[in-house]
């Protein structure tokens, strides 16, 4: 999930700004349900409320580190749900935990492209937490396994490198989700405030498109 105002709301709102909480499913961009965050409040319980009024029984969902809490997760699996999700500095134990485990010989998928004057090599690899020996380590309610997003971006041009890493949770054992499975949901985490704005809605959502601005639940098939 990542959030953002409303376009316009400034001129709108005696509070002068407006964030919405949507859930957008992967594959075709519907807008499947939204809520306003309470001005008073954050998009942390929005997001518990929305994962409430769907059906996200065997789905995947997708949210940004701003959501790697515990009750969050916990509201997710309980609706039926599994997970996957960014982990940044806020759970700074949790990425610590993660920055020193050794993904050398986890599986991992490796992609390279090349366009634009420049070649990026992007590799997933996934570690499996589940066993006895990882409890209490990157402990975040339900997470079963580790990943490991490492992006090279390589100019031939000018010599230039740049390495990019990043980690993620997911609720998903090894027996569900290997690293080619876990690279597509990972490279959405944060795309979808777009998305949201741009893409197919049903009846009831609407006003979701007529915002350019939202907090995004993207939602997969398991």
């Amino acid at each position: 999930m990542d959030g953002k105002d409303l376009r316009g709301a400034s001129k709108q709102t005696v509070e002068g700004r407006r964030v919405m909480v949507a859930a957008v499913e992967h594959k075709t961009g519907l807008v499947l349900g939204q809520v306003e965050v309470d001005s008073k409040s954050n998009e942390i319980p929005a997001v518990r409320e929305l994962s409430q009024s769907l059906d996200l029984a065997s789905r995947i969902v997708t949210v940004d580190a701003l959501h790697a809490q515990h009750e969050t997760m916990r509201c997710l699996r309980g609706r039926g749900a599994d997970y996957v999700v960014t982990i940044k500095d806020n759970q700074q134990t949790i990425l610590e935990d993660l920055r020193a485990m050794d993904f050398t010989d986890a599986p991992s998928h490796e992609t390279v492209d090349k366009g634009h004057g420049r070649i990026e090599r992007r590799r997933c690899a996934v570690k499996d937490l589940s066993g006895p020996e990882w409890d209490g380590y990157a402990h975040l309610h339900g997470r079963r396994q580790a990943l490991r997003i490492e992006r090279e971006r390589h100019i031939p041009k000018t010599g230039r490198r740049s390495v990019e890493v990043s980690y993620s949770l997911t609720s998903l054992g090894p027996d569900r989700a290997g690293p080619r499975s876990c690279w597509p949901w990972c490279t959405t985490i944060g795309t979808s405030r777009t998305a949201s704005t741009t893409c197919a809605t049903s009846p009831a959502t609407k006003t979701a498109a007529a915002s350019t601005c939202a907090t995004c639940l993207a939602i997969s098939p398991a």
